[in-house]
C-alpha cells in the first residue's frame, strides 16, 4: 500500500509490478490527514509522522484504493491532472 503515486517512488513500484507483487495506491491523498482530524475529534492524537501514517493505511477502506499495474507507475500526478512520463 502506498499513499501516493509520484515520480520518486515510479520505479520502484514498477519493479514490484514486474515481480508480480500487488501494489495498491490511495486514491485520494488527503484521505489520511480527514483520518486525522476525525481521531482527534474523538480525543486521539496522532503525530504526524512515517510510522503513523503506515497505521492510517492499513485501516483504509479497501474502497479507498486504487489497484497499480505497470502502465499506472509511468503516471504520476502534475497540477493539470496526470502527466505521462515514459510514453
Amino acid at each position: 500500500m502506498v499513499d501516493a503515486l509520484n515520480k520518486k517512488k515510479a520505479p520502484v513500484l514498477a519493479e514490484l509490478c514486474d515481480a508480480g507483487i500487488e501494489v495498491y495506491v490511495l486514491r485520494r491523498t488527503n484521505q489520511i490527514k480527514r483520518m486525522r482530524e476525525e481521531l482527534e475529534r474523538h480525543g486521539i492524537k496522532v503525530p504526524k509522522t512515517d510510522r503513523f501514517d503506515a497505521v492510517l493505511l492499513a485501516f483504509t477502506s479497501p474502497k479507498k484504493w486504487m489497484k497499480v499495474d505497470k502502465r499506472t507507475t509511468s503516471l504520476a500526478p502534475s497540477r493539470g491532472g496526470v502527466k505521462f512520463l515514459n510514453f
